[in-house]
């Protein structure tokens, strides 16, 4: 009741009034942006590689951003440009990816070039980040680190997330405009370059747009794993696997449903707040197992 009368009355106690819009408005807000950009760009993902099991991150955003805001903290930057820092070394990382794929000669090969340049990069600067953590062992900025590599919602605030809402909305719709693009993406890329799509173009532009997505959730609230891996699977085992005009907008509101209820479990499961990144891990890696279990038929028809 207390809830109805801050939204609509204003009449509420202003202590609750601002637990309501200073804090739990901005985390319900965060968790539906980081669910809806992770949900979509992996469904993206998976269908520009033609493979079920690849997430966002598979180009080394992930890694990039990490190492990124190890770098930040350790240099004593504001969060601020703590920020700025993950979601410039999340895009270079995937830059670098693209230059190693380009280098090498691909004879027809090359989105399995990407994703080995992917998992490369991922190594490498994954490496250097835990090699910060033990360098800096005793430094003060090593918990903000630790918080970063297991995702958190705490740090949402509204005037932060206007930014994000607005990043995510112009890339899910120009996705969503590309979607018969998609759908012949995911045919195959010789059967899409014989129906006359550009196919290096709308791959490219998936990329990039799914890279960006993914960068700039990562590089607010840390690395939340398994959301862009388990939703488009939920998405595709109810709306099916190649109709991108629906399966976008399934995913989105599926991504937003499952971040929702995992920050829901984080903040009530204990007497302390859980990182969000540990229960979408805890939740979403048996809960892939089953819809792995129940998808396999169709996993062979989309390879």
């Amino acid at each position: 009741m207390q809830l109805l009368d801050v939204l609509f009355s204003g009449t509420a106690d202003e202590a609750f009034e601002t637990v309501v819009f200073n804090i739990r408005l901005p985390r319900l807000m965060a968790a539906v942006a980081a669910g809806t950009a992770l949900s979509v760009s992996g469904v993206i993902m998976q269908s520009i590689f033609k493979n079920l099991l690849v997430s966002p991150d598979l180009l080394g955003v992930s890694s990039g951003a990490s190492l990124g805001t190890a770098l930040a903290v350790v240099l004593g930057f504001s969060s601020l440009f703590v920020s700025v820092s993950a979601f410039v070394c999340g895009i270079a990382a995937v830059g670098i990816t693209w230059l190693i794929a380009g280098l090498v000669p691909s004879a027809g090969q090359k989105t399995l070039l990407l994703v080995l340049a992917g998992i490369v990069v991922s190594a490498f600067l994954s490496g250097f980040v835990e090699l910060i953590c033990v360098v800096f062992a005793g430094a003060d900025g090593l918990p903000s680190i630790f918080a970063f590599l297991f995702g958190n919602l705490e740090r949402a605030s509204m005037n932060e997330l206007y930014g994000l809402f607005i990043v995510n909305l112009m890339g899910i719709l120009i996705l969503w405009r590309l979607h018969f693009s998609f759908d012949v993406l995911s045919l195959g890329e010789n059967d899409a370059a014989g129906l006359g799509l550009s196919v290096n173009v709308i791959r490219n532009i998936g990329i990039v747009i799914a890279t960006v997505l993914c960068s700039t959730v990562v590089a607010k609230f840390g690395l939340i794993g398994w959301v862009g891996l388990v939703v488009p699977h939920m998405a595709r085992l109810w709306f099916g696997s190649y109709r991108h005009k629906v399966l976008i907008p399934a995913s989105l509101l599926l991504g937003a449903c499952f971040m929702v209820g995992a920050d829901l479990i984080a903040r009530n499961a204990c007497s302390f707040q859980i990182p969000v990144g540990i229960v979408t891990s805890i939740v979403g890696a048996p809960f892939f197992v089953y819809i792995l279990y129940h998808t396999s038929k169709e996993q062979r028809n989309f390879a």
